[in-house]
């Protein structure tokens, strides 16, 4: 079927969601926890179709503009340095569900980086997701990922695109794989539907989120002084604390026999950064005086620098902490 001339079904309707939603916040590890701000629902409503022209998309360059948070993972870095496992156990903590992290494992277990952009959700992580896999040039026969159930359905630009035959009616569900000349594979939830074709025929959103490309786990994500979800606040009120003001974050792991953690806040003035850099200094010497060892190693290897309104943080954490 020409993408460019589909009809939208019902059933293509009722798989969309809606896409407004508050801001949201990211955070930290050790002294920073990742946070969030609930997403809203709106009306449905039926997905902007690419169009079948002469032009030539590259999944690698698409990244929907309004998500909240995305993370870069050099997975082929993870495998030399027999850590990749490590990699998957977090891509589990970022909430994806067992169907999306099943229909994409076999694309992971070969690809070179994989790439997690994510709307926050009403308990944080729990929200739309798009997973992007860079590949090898040999990889693009059949079924992305070797997916079972699915089927292809359009192509534009030179992006295939396939659908499960028999859809899952849910949030975290895998509803539509996308894949590039080049053997780049996208696999999103319903809620991203949307603006993932808006992308194939429109091309780049101007303004995305560009997580490091210089440490094995790379982290940015979108941060406004909106109220954070209340499970998080009521999990971590020092989240909340640290959040108030704080307007872009920045994260960097690399993983070898230990952990090592680079943060980067940036708050909107110098007041917020200093009242934040004090409740950093707070969760530091608590966290000296716990009668764990392994948090006292951790709190006294840290070091932290405020220059106006930007904090930088380094540690280094034993792995499986």
């Amino acid at each position: 079927m020409n993408l460019g001339t589909r009809v939208v079904t019902q059933r293509a309707i009722t798989r969309l969601v809606s896409r407004a939603r508050d801001h949201r916040i990211a955070g930290l590890a050790f002294v920073v926890a990742l946070a969030s701000v609930a997403c809203s629902n709106g009306p449905a409503r039926a997905p902007a179709q690419p169009r079948r022209d002469a032009h030539t998309v590259a999944l690698d360059t698409l990244l929907p503009g309004d998500e909240d948070l995305v993370v870069r993972a050099d997975l082929a870095r993870a495998r030399s340095q027999s850590v990749f496992d490590d990699v998957m156990v977090w891509l589990r903590g970022a909430q994806l569900s067992d169907a999306m992290l099943d229909t994409a494992r076999p694309c992971l277990e070969k690809a070179s980086s994989a790439t997690l952009a994510i709307r926050l959700g009403p308990s944080g992580l729990d929200g739309d997701a798009l997973l992007r896999m860079s590949m090898p040039d040999d990889d693009s026969g059949g079924v992305p990922c070797g997916a079972k159930g699915w089927k292809a359905t359009g192509d534009s630009g030179g992006v295939s695109v396939f659908e499960p035959q028999a859809p899952e009616h849910h949030r975290s569900a895998p509803a539509m794989i996308l894949r590039d000349q080049a053997g780049n594979v996208l696999v999103v939830t319903p809620g991203q539907i949307d603006s993932v074709l808006r992308l194939v025929r429109d091309g780049p959103d101007a303004e995305t989120l560009e997580p490091p490309r210089d440490a094995m786990v790379g982290l940015a994500a979108r941060v406004g002084d909106n109220a954070l979800p209340q499970a998080w606040r009521d999990k971590s009120p020092m989240v909340a604390t640290l959040a108030r003001g704080l307007s872009t974050f920045v994260l960097r792991i690399d993983v070898g026999d230990r952990v090592n953690v680079r943060a980067t806040l940036v708050y909107a003035d110098g007041k917020a950064a200093a009242d934040a850099s004090q409740t950093l200094r707070r969760v530091h010497d608590a966290l000296v005086r716990s009668d764990r060892g392994a948090y006292q190693a951790a709190a006294e290897a840290a070091h932290a620098q405020r220059e106006g309104e930007t904090i930088r943080v380094d540690m280094t954490l034993p792995r499986g902490l």
